[in-house]
Order: structure tokens, then C-alpha cells, then sequence
């Protein structure tokens, strides 16, 4: 059995095509322009947040230009460092202004109509990447979590060799929350979902796409997830985006993160390999660890420890510990975490999806002739007001809890937005901005609730 393989196509903001990119998805859009079934998403930096915040214009650019004038692609350099220069330079092209807000609220009007494009805040991106040193990242898989450094392939005439870059094969596998609370020795349940995943990259050879082969040989990317989160925490008795539920994830990703850092470690100490330069990395020089051995450690709350069950606290001696064992044997993994949706996976596992609130608390879904009726892990008439359904839940509570949890990801979190038709393309708008305040990494869909045609009548009365 197999699926049709989907694509994903990503431009910076400040590209001379971006009007016609966001139009592209509008069911009401030119045939000539409408992408029907690829998917889209912009790149934000910072600067153009600033440029909106002081309601100014923006300035697109053309990336030939740019690519002729420094040798470097659009998306291979930093726009919010470098948008005065490029202002400056009479050999880039200033193809058009657009004010700022005006064209932020065009991308909102699309992601109502259409869900997309997706969003990808690009200094959160990088400032937070472990592996800054060696390159950029300049985009993501379709379902935003996937955040690696890639390198270009140059293809060049049939004669002569070409030069294979790096790019990025999704190996990906989650944990279930709830069954990992219950593991007495949560360490060795992380080291070996890590050692499955390394096994999967090292052993994927896709000849057919050799950038990707030969990443898989030298940077060893995985992507060790979670799933379950509403349904561990119902089952706690804690609501999704309280403070408990933020303190749990802030936690439990904590524990996650620590254990997949030592795993990675006690791989490279076996194999006597770390991954493509390594030495460039935050990892060799010490800086990734800081943020953890200064944390203050605080007191967490009863509900919360009752939740975590036997997954330990990280303390700071125990960051101070590992920082000198990567130091000294390295990291077998260049990317070790990410946060996948989890959709289909979930439902096999009567698990809620990623760390999701659920969309419904008894979904039914059809497929083809037949038709599932899915209640919710541990749904009882005790508890269901603590399955607060998505489209009710506060999307900055939601937002406060994915990035708690975003801080101890070194790649990204497949976060959708959840709204109703109530909603105008200014609350859609601050929803974002808060996001990109939080360091929330990119933002997957915009899914939209209607109201029911009795809903819109009484509305009417």
C-alpha cells in the first residue's frame, strides 16, 4: 500500500513574485496562477515584522540579482541583515513596494480561504540553530517540522560529474506520552526509539535522489517526536493550556531532549564517528548547553510531578555532565527531534495527535465506502470537559504551550492554528505575531470551524 506523495514549495516575503505566490492557493484565482495540489508557505524574517509593526513598506527584491550580485542565493542569506544593504546596492532591483500590514492581511485572507501558506519565521529558525556555524536553514517539509541545514546540488552537463549536496530524508518516529510516563527507566525507552530511528537512516540508501543519500550517510538526521499529549493530560486531570499542561511539556521535552542528546552521545562513542562537521557546531563548542546548566530550577506543581509519573527532572548538574561527555565523544545525530502531526499513526495507537488539543472529542471519520467512529483515549462522562475541543481552545494559551515544548526541539513542531468563521484577518494577524514573539518556529495550517446552518439561523433570529 501506498500514498500520492505530496510537495511543498516555500518563498521569502521579500521575493519580487510573492503576490502571485499567495494567490496561487485562492479557489477563486486565476487557472493560469492556481496551484491546485502543491502546497505553499512563506519565509518571515524578523525585519519584516519590524517594518510592519512601524507601518512601513517593504521592498521586494529580484533574486537573480541577488544571486549574480553575492553568489548566493535568496534563500541562502539573511534578509533581516541584510535588507539596508540590499537597498543600497544599485545592482539589486527594487521590483515593487507593498505596505507591510496590507500585505499581511492579504496572506490572512488566503489562510482563511485555503489554509495556506504556511509560515516559517525565519530568525526563530536560525538563531536557534544548533548548527548556525555550518549554514542557513532555508525551509521545511510539507509538515513544517522538519528543519535542517541543506546544501545545493550543482548538476552539470552530461559529461561531467555532479556535485550532490546534502538534503534531507524524514526519518521520523514518536513516543507516546502517556505509555512513557510509565516507563520506570525512561533513558534506556529514549536510547532505544533512538537507536530504531539510526538504524533507519544508516540503512536508507535512495539511489535515485543521491543528495539524499549522502546526508543520510553523513549527518545522520532523525526525528524523535511525541504524541498523546491531550489524552495523558485529560487523563492527569490537568486542561490543555493551563499552567500545569504548559509546565508538563516544558518538562517532559526537557527529559526528551537530555536523553536524546546522550543517546546520540553513546552512539558516537561506539562507532568512533560524529556527524559532518561536528567541531563547527554548538554542540563542540559548549554554547547549546549554557541555556540549561544557568536555568533556575523551580518547584513544579503536585499535578504536574503526578503527571511526569517516573519521567525524571534534568537537573543542571546532570546538563553539566553531558555537556562534558559530548564535548569529549561528540553527536553520532546532527538533528535529533521534531514534532510530526501524527495523524494516522495516532488513530492505530488510540492516541490524541502530536501535542494537538483534538479537534473533536468523538471524531467520525469516512474513507471511501466505509465509516469510523474514533472516541478519544480515556474519554469517560467524567471528563469530557477537559477534551476542550481546538476551535475552543485559547489559541495563545496553545501557542504558550508549543513553545515551551519548541525551546528543547532543535528542529521544528508541526503547530496548526485552530479558528472559527468569527474570526477577522486582525485577530488571525496578532495570533501569528504573538506566535513569532514566543520563538514558535513555522505555523502548518489555518484549519477554520463554520458554524452550522442552524447555528448561522439562530444567529440570524
Amino acid at each position: 500500500m501506498q500514498r500520492n506523495g505530496s510537495g511543498v514549495v516555500f518563498l521569502n516575503i521579500f521575493h519580487g513574485d510573492i503576490e502571485s505566490f499567495i494567490s496561487s492557493k485562492k479557489p477563486n484565482s486565476d487557472d493560469k496562477i492556481r496551484l491546485a495540489t502543491l502546497s505553499t508557505g512563506i519565509i518571515l524574517p524578523d525585519i519584516f515584522f519590524e517594518l510592519m509593526r512601524r507601518d512601513k513598506d517593504i521592498v521586494l527584491f529580484s533574486s537573480y540579482d541577488i544571486y549574480k550580485e553575492y553568489g548566493k542565493r535568496m534563500s541562502e542569506i539573511s534578509i533581516t541583515e541584510m535588507y539596508y544593504e540590499l537597498l543600497d546596492n544599485p545592482n539589486i532591483r527594487k521590483l515593487k513596494r507593498l505596505n507591510a500590514r496590507k500585505l499581511y492581511t492579504e496572506i490572512k485572507k488566503a489562510q482563511f480561504e485555503s489554509g495556506y501558506p504556511f509560515e516559517i519565521f525565519d530568525d526563530n529558525v536560525n538563531n536557534a540553530h544548533p548548527l548556525k556555524e555550518i549554514g542557513r536553514v532555508k525551509m521545511s517539509n510539507l509538515c513544517t517540522e522538519i528543519l535542517q541545514y541543506q546544501q545545493t546540488s550543482i548538476v552539470t552537463d552530461q559529461n561531467e560529474p555532479n556535485e550532490y549536496g546534502l538534503d534531507v530524508s524524514c526519518n521520523l518516529g514518536s513516543i507516546d506520552i502517556h505509555e512513557a510516563t510509565k516507563v520506570q527507566d525512561f533513558g534506556q525507552l529514549v536510547d532505544t526509539a533512538m537507536r530504531l530511528l539510526t538504524n533507519v537512516s544508516t540503512m536508507t540508501d535512495i539511489v535515485n535522489v543521491p543528495s539524499v543519500s549522502k546526508a543520510n550517510k553523513v549527518m545522520h538526521s532523525v526525528g524523535l517526536g511525541v504524541m498523546n499529549l491531550h489524552g495523558h493530560l485529560v487523563q492527569s486531570g490537568i486542561r490543555y493550556g493551563s499552567e500545569e499542561s504548559i509546565e508538563f511539556i516544558d518538562a517532559f521535552m526537557e527529559a526528551l531532549n537530555y536523553y536524546s542528546l546522550k543517546a546520540s552521545m553513546e552512539i558516537a562513542k561506539e562507532k568512533n564517528e560524529t556527524f559532518y562537521r561536528f567541531e563547527e557546531s554548538d554542540y563542540a563548542s559548549g554554547v547549546y548547553f549554557e541555556s540549561y546548566i544557568n536555568k533556575g530550577e523551580k518547584e513544579l506543581a503536585p499535578e504536574v510531578i503526578k503527571a511526569l509519573g517516573a519521567t525524571p527532572i534534568i537537573t543542571q548538574n546532570m546538563w553539566r555532565q553531558l555537556k562534558s561527555d559530548v564535548l569529549e565523544h561528540g553527536l553520532f545525530h546532527s538533528y535529533r527531534l521534531a514534532i510530526a502531526p501524527t495523524g494516522s499513526i495516532s488513530y492505530i495507537r488510540s492516541c490524541t495527535a502530536s501535542i494537538s488539543p483534538v479537534t473533536e472529542r468523538v471524531e467520525v471519520r469516512d474513507y471511501a465506502d466505509s465509516r469510523t467512529i474514533y472516541p478519544m483515549p480515556f474519554l469517560t462522562n467524567d471528563n469530557e470537559e477537559l477534551y476542550t475541543e481546538a476551535y475552543d481552545v485559547n489559541p495563545y494559551e496553545l501557542i504558550d504551550l508549543y513553545a515551551a515544548a519548541q525551546k528543547h526541539v532543535d528542529q521544528g513542531i508541526s503547530m496548526t492554528l485552530y479558528v472559527t468563521d468569527q474570526w477577522n484577518t486582525e485577530q488571525l494577524a496578532k495570533a501569528y505575531i504573538y506566535a513569532w514573539t514566543r520563538g514558535i518556529k513555522t505555523v502548518y495550517y489555518v484549519r477554520q470551524r463554520l458554524l452550522t446552518i442552524e447555528e448561522c439561523v439562530a444567529c440570524q433570529i
